[in-house]
């Protein structure tokens, strides 16, 4: 009896150990941390890409386009795409811009995008980054410093 108690105390031991990073460094999981500090420390706006949670047009549509077709010898066209989705998308993101505003994150809007990525492009004060991480719309936050 003792010995079953000893290693089912173990166990949960071992297993409490292994899930404490993944619970604590959550907000940090969506953003660099070498960025999310030096943006920290800026006091000029930076752009960014701003990754939000629901599925891109392209990748909604094409899940839609296997669970309809299943069964069927029809390949996936661009013409498949998901119009009504785009636009619920981007009602989805103007929304999500509007919470933004109401969280006081001083943003400047430069872009947005719908069929690759669902991502809004700002130029955002790197002070109000951590503020953008705690929205749960959030999925990632890429510097968009980098020209080509």
């Amino acid at each position: 009896m003792k010995r079953l108690l000893l290693s089912f105390l173990s166990f949960i031991i071992v297993l409490s150990f292994n899930l404490t990073p993944a619970v604590g460094s959550e907000k940090y999981e969506k953003i660099d941390s070498a960025f999310l500090a030096e943006s920290l420390h800026i006091q000029k706006r930076i752009p960014v890409i701003v990754e939000l949670c629901d599925d891109p047009v392209a990748i909604y549509s094409l899940k839609k386009f296997e669970a309809e077709n299943y069964f069927r010898d029809k390949n996936f066209k661009l013409d498949c795409l998901d119009k009504g989705y785009k636009f619920r998308l981007i009602e989805s993101q103007n929304e999500f811009l509007l919470k933004m505003e109401k969280s006081y994150i001083d943003y400047k809007f430069r872009q947005r995008c719908t069929t690759a990525i669902n991502a809004v492009l700002i130029d955002i004060f790197g002070e109000d980054i951590s503020k953008l991480l705690k929205l749960p719309e959030v999925k990632r936050v890429y510097d968009d410093r980098f020209t080509f």
